[in-house]
C-alpha cells in the first residue's frame, strides 16, 4: 500500500501507530522506505569501491521491505555489512546504496551473484518476481559458487 497518497489523517495515524510499535528511529526508517521506492535521480550516484571492507552481503530486490527491514536490521545488528544492491529499477538500487553506504548498486543480478566478496545474498521480491527468481538467480548462484571452488 502506498501510504504517501493517502489522506493526511490516515498518514498521521499510521505514523503514530508505528511510533508506538517500533519507536522513533524505526518509524523514521519506515517512512523513508515509502519515499525510497519513488526516488528519481537527475544523475545516478557514483559507486564507491571498498574492497576488503568487511562488506559481504548482497541484496537482490530493493523495495520497501529491503529498505526498512532487511537493510535496517543488518546495519543495526551487524554494522555496515551490505556490499551491493540490485534491482531492476536502478533508482531503487541507487537509493538503497546511498542510504546504507554500500560499495555499489546495479540492475544486473549476475554481478552481485558473481562478486567474490559477497558470501550472503538476500532475495527480497514480491510474489510475481519470486517466480522469476526461483528459476533464474539460484541457478546462477549455484554456477557462480561452483566456479569459485
Amino acid at each position: 500500500m502506498d501510504y504517501t497518497r493517502e489522506p493526511l489523517l490516515f498518514r498521521f495515524l499510521k505514523v503514530a501507530r508505528y511510533a508506538r510499535l517500533y519507536g522513533p528511529s524505526r518509524t523514521l526508517v519506515k517512512i523513508r522506505g515509502q519515499y525510497h521506492t519513488k526516488r528519481n535521480f537527475a544523475e545516478l550516484p557514483e559507486p564507491r569501491p571498498t574492497a576488503g571492507s568487511g562488506q559481504h552481503v548482497g541484496i537482490l530486490g530493493c523495495g520497501n521491505f529491503a529498505y526498512s527491514v532487511i537493510a535496517y536490521y543488518l546495519r543495526k545488528n551487524h554494522g555496515n555489512v551490505i556490499r551491493a544492491a540490485m534491482d531492476t529499477h536502478i533508482e531503487r538500487a541507487a537509493s538503497l546504496f546511498q542510504a546504507y553506504g554500500m560499495s555499489y548498486y546495479t540492475d544486473d543480478a549476475s554481478k552481485v551473484i558473481a562478486d567474490p566478496e559477497i558470501d550472503l545474498i538476500y532475495v527480497a521480491s514480491n510474489r510475481r518476481g519470486s517466480r522469476r527468481l526461483a528459476g533464474t538467480w539460484p541457478r546462477r548462484a549455484a554456477m557462480a559458487t561452483r566456479a569459485s571452488l
